[in-house]
């Protein structure tokens, strides 16, 4: 006669099953029990062990609400954004400063001579190079992301800019100044590249 599977309880027959089985031989139900649609009309629960339906009910995964943004999420994103606003900034600062640089005059006003540091050669050197820093930055920024994570790699950009920026304010060398432009790129390149995949 028909028996349970091993470690598996018998399944339970409802309404129609029962019925079906009901008078009928030995046989008769061995061969309704094994036939397809007997089988599936068991539910999957009926085959467990009561200890297994009540893990796969506590198992089972709770709805959830509507995703809030927190006020830290925000602010972590509003400071980020700081990095896209200096790319701006070191790209558009040549412009206003380079009558000042060159020594040119200003309705016949001569900048002082402490800011007069490039030629007019030496200041297309010191617009274009920023670009090399970048394109440098952009690679070494994916390498840190990679090793050192998106944030930490953000907050260390931070740190380049300062002392190019700090530089650039109390320095008088030509040689000094387009280094440190040279670094302000490398940190914009690594601002660029890390910065949206961390707001993704």
């Amino acid at each position: 006669v028909f028996e349970s599977p091993p470690l598996l309880r018998r399944p339970r027959r409802s309404g129609a099953m029962a019925v079906a089985t009901e008078g009928a031989g030995a046989e008769g139900k061995r061969a309704l029990l094994e036939s397809p649609s007997a089988i599936s009309s068991f539910r999957a629960a009926d085959w467990c062990a009561p200890a297994d339906a009540n893990a796969a009910a506590s198992n089972a995964p709770v709805p959830e609400g509507p995703e809030t943004g927190s006020a830290l999420l925000f602010a972590a994103v509003g400071l980020c954004c700081v990095s896209p606003m200096l790319f701006g900034f070191c790209i558009s600062f040549t412009s206003p400063t380079q009558i000042t640089m060159e020594g040119d005059s200003v309705g016949g006003i001569l900048p002082p001579s402490r800011l007069r540091e490039f030629t007019p050669n030496l200041e297309k050197w010191y617009a274009s190079l920023f670009n090399i820093g970048a394109v440098v930055g952009a690679f070494s920024g994916m390498a840190m992301s990679e090793r050192f994570g998106r944030s930490k790699t953000i907050a260390f950009s931070a740190i380049p800019h300062l002392i190019a920026w700090a530089g650039t304010a109390f320095t008088r060398s030509w040689q000094v100044l387009i280094a440190l432009r040279i670094l302000s790129g490398w940190a914009v390149g690594i601002g660029s590249v890390v910065t949206p995949c961390y707001i993704a």
